[in-house]
């Protein structure tokens, strides 16, 4: 008893003096499962919040609805690793908790974490795999980290650690009391205002860390704006990744607004999707927590909204807003020069140095970022084993940089993915010890004849196998299961070496891989764009599959491409890409009615091989070109001449090319084309078809006649 009582008249003092310093800390609760929620219960207040399994008493929120929560504060956040370390989860978490708070961590006892079936960690496993547990190469880089900080509270049956904070006396934060904001933030109100009511094309990008007041401040400016004698006819709108995510912003824009709080939402919230989709109009468009919106996306919206603002955080759960940056960085200096940036420093809602930030950004690699690049030296590949990579903290930092800086949804699950994940393959390419590239793969197929039936018939989903899976559940190719598949997960080469031809490098040493390994097929699932197809055809893979509805993550239509290893497979892909092809007429003016022609074109460029042409479709679009036949009359010809005499399609104009794109096989009518370009007008749009379509024509009397009609 008498050590009980000194336990918790310390860990009291610990937590009073921690109130006064404004420091933060995360408290590492390791016992069996019911003794450690015990404890954690008699730390609860109402001022807590628990996420994980819990008594009724404690009020338990699913770990995965932790970002319901995003924006508000809490004295305590208990997360209950028993129910799962979800490390998105774990990295929102410690936002939450407000300065002066702690984050208690429960986990079963240290010695165990070699041998836990983590919930969280099912995620990693495909359903066939017949796996119960991955290894726990996270959950030991975790423990190893844990126990070498000196500001870790621990709490074992055994032993107490509370090790007081170094610093003293009551924190503030640097808030002018005239403004209520920072210095900060006080610039950004500026520049969003300036945005909305100077030029046009000038946008504003905002970047900070978590807990710096970006989201507070886009909501001042906005109240700013519709509290002006002429913010009564002002249109706002705001999109995010999700709907949750804008509630800090919003909640502040009605805290500072003036006016009715009883009328419309001050700031509609439009999913990115939906925003491009109906194109509503707004005097000014905030995107909050861009970097986790797909680039193609943000640039279609920098394409058709004039005054816009760009926030994201920079390390955090959300997104990869290094990448981020550094991405929307060149196509801002691109289309729009005038833009602007403001980076918000200072923290609000904790110290400068706060503890649990600090750790909470080692343990999961929120800030990594990639090594400086020495001078151009030789490279060398190889392959790493998890297990090595969980052990080299720097070049485990730098992988995570590299990911971050390349891809829109890198988030700290990926850590764990690449530490846990079974089926992972990781190829690297370094120059000495810096890591200049990295290709990531994961291996499926090779399923159970009874299992590849279900999926086929609609029965069964399991996890993991995604291009064998979509291959027979969405395309009804019955063989699929029975192939291997390495896919692709990420490739990723250091911004500063890229355009130097180390990708095609790294995917020559994957190809020698996957045939030694005795795979059927390389592939590749991503989001679609045209840039990206175009890539990956320069590496002969081959698209066998674009989605029918956008991805809810992408806001993009996912597209899967394929190579075959073996020759002895390249008649099975051939197959496959020949039936997409066919039904690409069938879906343009359907399911992918909206896509940007140049993606189109992408894809249809393979369709065009040239064959004979009958003299009936000969006649037809010669009387296009030459006479006032409708092109509408024509439609069927003009789809089947275009498509059959490929090298004419590179005689076309850009313009063009959508045009006939829209036109011919997207179903859009003269009159939408006409809509498009209103200085043309649909007698415009027909007098430039018709004289593309005459340049593309040879004489009547060439020699190349046989290409179009029968003889």
């Amino acid at each position: 008893m008498m050590k009980w009582s000194l336990m918790v008249q310390n860990l009291d003092t610990a937590l009073q003096r921690l109130k006064e310093s404004g420091d933060r800390r995360l408290l590492l609760i390791a016992g069996p499962q019911a003794w450690s929620q015990q404890q954690a219960a008699s730390l609860w207040t109402p001022q807590s919040l628990w996420l994980g399994e819990g008594d009724e008493s404690v009020s338990p929120c699913l770990i995965t609805h932790a970002t319901r929560f995003l924006g508000q504060e809490f004295e305590q956040v208990i997360f209950n690793g028993f129910s799962g370390l979800h490390p998105d989860m774990l990295a929102a978490a410690s936002g939450m908790v407000k300065a002066g708070g702690i984050l208690s961590l429960l986990m079963p006892p240290l010695e165990q974490w070699h041998d836990v079936t983590d919930p969280d960690s099912q995620r990693y496993l495909s359903e066939s795999s017949g796996l119960v547990s991955p290894a726990p190469h996270f959950l030991l880089r975790l423990q190893r980290l844990l126990l070498q900080q000196e500001t870790l509270w621990l709490w074992t049956p055994q032993h107490q650690h509370f090790p007081a904070p170094a610093a003293s006396g009551v924190w503030h934060s640097p808030i002018d009391p005239l403004t209520g904001m920072t210095t900060e933030q006080a610039d950004v109100v500026s520049a969003i205002t300036h945005c909305a009511r100077g030029h046009a094309h000038r946008p504003v990008v905002v970047t900070a860390d978590r807990g710096r007041g970006k989201s507070s401040a886009l909501g001042i400016a906005a109240a700013t704006l519709l509290n002006a004698p002429e913010g009564a006819d002002l249109q706002l709108l705001v999109t995010a990744p999700s709907k949750e995510t804008v509630t800090t912003l919003q909640r502040h824009a009605r805290l500072a607004y003036d006016g009715n709080l009883d009328a419309e939402p001050l700031l509609p919230y439009f999913s990115p999707e939906r925003l491009l989709r109906e194109k509503p109009p707004a005097d000014l468009l905030l995107v909050d927590e861009a970097a986790a919106i797909p680039t193609a996306l943000l640039e279609e919206m920098l394409a058709h909204y004039s005054r816009i603002v760009f926030a994201s955080t920079l390390h955090g759960y959300e997104g990869s807003g290094q990448g981020f940056a550094l991405r929307m960085r060149r196509t801002l200096q691109t289309r729009t020069p005038g833009w602007r940036h403001c980076q918000l420093h200072a923290p609000l809602r904790w110290r400068p140095d706060d503890a649990l930030e600090q750790l909470t950004n080692q343990l999961l690699l929120l800030d990594a970022e990639p090594a400086p690049l020495p001078p151009v030296g030789e490279y060398r590949l190889r392959w790493i084993a998890q297990s090595e990579l969980a052990c080299d903290e720097p070049l485990l930092r730098q992988l995570m940089g590299l990911l971050i800086l390349a891809h829109y949804q890198t988030t700290p699950s990926d850590l764990r993915l690449l530490l846990d994940n079974p089926d992972i393959a990781i190829l690297l390419l370094q120059q000495g010890d810096v890591l200049i590239g990295a290709c990531l793969l994961t291996q499926e197929g090779a399923l159970p004849p009874q299992l590849a039936h279900e999926i086929w018939q609609g029965t069964r989903r399991p996890r993991g196998h995604i291009l064998p899976q979509t291959l027979l559940a969405h395309c009804g190719y019955a063989e699929a299961g029975a192939w291997r598949y390495a896919r692709l997960v990420r490739i990723a080469i250091h911004p500063e070496r890229q355009r130097q031809k180390l990708g095609s490098r790294m995917l020559a040493e994957v190809r020698l891989w996957c045939q030694r390994q005795q795979f059927d097929f390389l592939g590749a699932a991503f989001a679609a764009s045209e840039e990206l197809i175009a890539f990956w055809k320069q590496q002969q893979l081959l698209p066998v599959r674009l989605g029918l509805s956008r991805d809810s993550a992408s806001g993009c239509f996912s597209v899967i491409m394929l190579q075959a290893i073996h020759a002895q497979r390249e008649t099975q892909l051939q197959q496959w890409h020949s039936h997409f092809l066919a039904t690409l007429p069938t879906h343009l003016p359907r399911q992918w009615r909206q896509l940007s022609p140049a993606l189109v074109a992408s894809l249809l460029t393979p369709v065009m091989q040239a064959e004979q042409l009958s003299s009936q479709v000969w006649q037809d679009v010669r009387a296009v070109a030459y006479t006032q036949r409708s092109p509408d009359h024509a439609l069927s010809s003009l789809q089947q001449w275009l498509a059959a005499t490929p090298r004419l399609w590179l005689r076309l104009e850009s313009a063009e090319q959508h045009w006939f794109i829209r036109y011919l096989w997207q179903g859009w009518s003269l009159a939408e084309l006409a809509a498009l370009d209103r200085n043309l007008g649909q007698k415009g749009i027909i007098r430039r078809l018709r004289a593309a379509i005459a340049r593309c024509l040879p004489p009547e009397s060439s020699d190349d006649d046989h290409l179009f009609c029968d003889k």
